[in-house]
């Protein structure tokens, strides 16, 4: 039991780093393969506050983007 909890452990950090250096995100796991996101994004569509962006006042600067930091705009 202990091996395997090594065993997968280490394939669990070592697909995150991989994925970190293949798509150059620090956040790749998270975006891609994390398990948790399967409880949080049903969450999140009744979510009370949420980033909304108006698409007739939005002028294409990216600001939004470059200031959120999560990046989830």
């Amino acid at each position: 039991m202990f091996w395997s909890f090594l065993t997968t452990n280490a394939l669990y950090y070592i697909v995150g780093i991989l994925l970190a250096v293949i798509f150059k995100d620090n956040r790749a796991f998270c975006k891609y393969i994390c398990p948790v996101t399967v409880f949080l994004k049903p969450m999140s569509y009744y979510a009370r506050f949420r980033i909304i962006v108006d698409p007739e006042k939005c002028i294409q600067c990216n600001a939004c983007k470059r200031a959120c930091p999560k990046r989830a705009i």
